[in-house]
């Protein structure tokens, strides 16, 4: 090996790397057939039901899944030795990238991942999978990528059921990067193993106060699991309000999402239409997530052929509560007008009608300021209201002269109710001097 030039090593490299990927498919694939409730083909979410749910299929195919990963192994660890010594520094990822297609960021994180999956069944691969990490950790170019590879090594340590070195590194991740949020859903999962259900519950507050910004339904999911743990423990050390606040928050969620599931194929297209989406070959493309939020609002609240779909459905299958207060909702252009982080309020101001709202928002709270200027759902309860969906961010200088735009555009809008009309408008002025917002709770 060492008689090759560097050209030819790296040809080894990444036909190494090749070899590999094929049985890392297979080793995917395997993993697929053998989860009872397979969730997605997203490989760090396969592998991680793996290491993590309880309640596989009986026919569970462990022998095929540690072969595949045995052989991946095989490949990748060739690929692994010849790394090392090609010296590839983790600011020329890119550049690698540019020039062989190839991923190594991904493949060092899928080899960890396959280290994972051989670790449970065999301890020998502890040293290995600490050697490849700690090597990341060691030649990471900057801080936050050492704290991912260090929790990491955190998770493997609480694999292996070493809980005391997993929770001090958790807990460093978590000072030096509070708002990477998987380590707060793994530290509470082992305070759960452990017994320390208290403790948990901390941790998940600490998440909801961190992280909100930048989780996604994957990592949601996996806190409610941990929360619904401990509300059948009858932990209660939350406070009552954000006990209040959560539950609420997850009622609107249930409410909404079995509204947008009356919403039907035509209301669908016609939507899009109104909006102006990119629609082809009976396909909706959206630039970002929250774009796909502003449409499933429309169709729920939006007045399309003079009906709403909030206003067409069988009330007794929802909870009244929730129903009427959707149904009392208003998307406006709203103004911050005071923050207060500790009790997670915000004072909000629709810029139309000059009323003022009390807003229970816990990240909201903490991360903007006063004077920004969003277009948002309000939804009204008996002691505050609840911010249900983003829309856009504009500048605060531009206040005035939106003000001017929207009243030229509601003239000439000819569609729907005037509720309909002003989400509309909103949406357009949003389009072209706005920012989708990235959701905040």
């Amino acid at each position: 090996m060492n008689s090759l030039n560097k050209d030819e090593k790296i040809n080894e490299f990444i036909n190494y790397i090749g070899e590999g990927a094929f049985f890392y498919i297979k080793l995917l694939m395997a993993i697929g057939k053998c989860i009872e409730d397979n969730l997605s083909d997203e490989d760090d979410d396969l592998v991680d039901k793996l290491l993590f749910d309880e309640n596989k299929d009986e026919d569970f195919d462990d022998d095929l899944v540690y072969e595949m990963a045995e052989e991946t192994y095989k490949q990748w660890y060739k690929a692994w030795d010849l790394f090392k010594e090609l010296k590839i520094k983790d600011s020329n990822l890119l550049e690698f990238y540019d020039k062989y297609n190839v991923d190594l960021e991904r493949w060092m994180d899928d080899f960890v991942l396959v280290l994972k999956v051989l670790t449970r069944k065999d301890k020998k691969y502890v040293e290995k999978a600490k050697e490849i990490i700690n090597y990341l950790i060691e030649h990471s170019s900057d801080e936050e990528s050492k704290l991912i590879y260090l929790y990491e090594l955190g998770h493997l340590y609480s694999l292996i059921g070493e809980y005391k070195k997993a929770e001090d590194i958790y807990r460093e991740v978590i000072d030096k990067l509070p708002d990477y949020p998987i380590t707060y859903i793994e530290y509470a999962q082992l305070l759960i193993e452990t017994g320390r259900f208290g403790d948990a519950e901390k941790i998940m507050e600490r998440y909801y106060e961190n992280c909100e910004m930048v989780c996604d339904a994957l990592y949601e999911s996996v806190i409610g699991a941990i929360y619904l743990n401990l509300k059948e423990r009858g932990i209660n050390q939350i406070s009552e309000k954000l006990r209040s606040y959560y539950n609420l928050r997850d009622k609107i969620t249930d409410v909404t999402d079995r509204l947008y599931d009356e919403v039907g194929a035509e209301r669908f297209k016609k939507s899009i239409k109104i909006l102006e989406f990119p629609f082809e070959n009976n396909t909706f493309f959206a630039d970002e997530e929250e774009e796909l939020a502003i449409l499933a609002d429309f169709m729920i609240f939006g007045s399309i052929d003079g009906v709403r779909t909030i206003d067409n459905v069988d009330e007794s299958k929802y909870d009244n509560e929730i129903l009427d207060a959707l149904k009392k909702s208003k998307y406006s252009l709203f103004k911050v007008v005071s923050t207060n982080p500790k009790e997670h309020i915000v004072e909000i101001e629709d810029v139309f009608e000059n009323k003022r709202y009390t807003v229970m928002d816990v990240m909201m709270s903490k991360t903007v300021d006063v004077g920004y200027l969003f277009t948002s759902r309000y939804v009204p309860f008996e002691n505050y209201g609840i911010i249900l969906v983003c829309g856009y961010a504009f500048s605060p200088k531009s206040e005035t002269i939106l003000l001017k735009k929207f009243k030229k555009l509601m003239k000439k809008l000819n569609y729907g109710d005037e509720e309909t009309k002003k989400f509309i408008a909103l949406h357009k002025l949003g389009k072209r001097y706005g920012d989708l917002m990235t959701a905040l709770w």
